[in-house]
């Protein structure tokens, strides 16, 4: 995939962090990993310590190498649902993250298409979403997004085909 998007002019990658192999669950660790896993990627230093930058400062400059380096992100977060660390609203880690990757380019922090990938073990993982992330875009706003990501994977055979079955099969 990664090979056709570069014949294609896009440069695209994947970063993957297992969360259950974290020491630290913490929102603001999970950050800074991010950051590092997509610095590594894009081939550049992750010059934000651990301690001592506030957890917006590591969003800042996350989505600072995202854009300067990718056309197109995924984050596969695996093992997502042990971010349990919860926020003064008694919000999961995992929901203020999702919610934040969801809203990067609507809030205006990236041009870069980001997506990401989830996988848990938890059967009722969705139940605990946030409402906000669980609803991050209007219907009109959703279908814009999936006409971009439908026109972005036609570079892919095959995966405009998938896409218009996950679309069907969810009615």
């Amino acid at each position: 995939m990664k090979a056709k998007a570069a014949e294609n002019g896009i440069k695209f990658d994947f970063v993957s962090v297992n969360f259950k192999l974290m020491e630290s669950r913490t929102l603001d660790r999970v950050v800074w990993e991010l950051g590092r896993q997509t610095a590594k990627k894009a081939g550049v230093v992750w010059d934000i310590p651990q301690k001592g930058f506030s957890t917006d400062a590591k969003y800042v400059r996350l989505y600072e190498i995202v854009e300067d380096h990718f056309d197109a992100l995924v984050f596969i977060l695996d093992e997502i649902d042990t971010l349990t660390d919860l926020s003064l609203n008694d919000e999961p880690a995992y929901s203020r993250l999702l919610y934040s990757l969801s809203r990067a380019m609507a809030e205006g922090h990236v041009d870069t298409l980001i997506s990401t990938v989830v996988i848990t073990n938890h059967p009722k993982f969705l139940n605990n979403l946030d409402s906000r992330t669980d609803s991050s875009y209007n219907p009109t706003a959703l279908l814009s997004l999936i006409t971009m990501r439908t026109n972005f994977a036609r570079f892919f055979p095959g995966v405009e085909m998938l896409l218009s079955q996950v679309l069907w099969a969810r009615g």
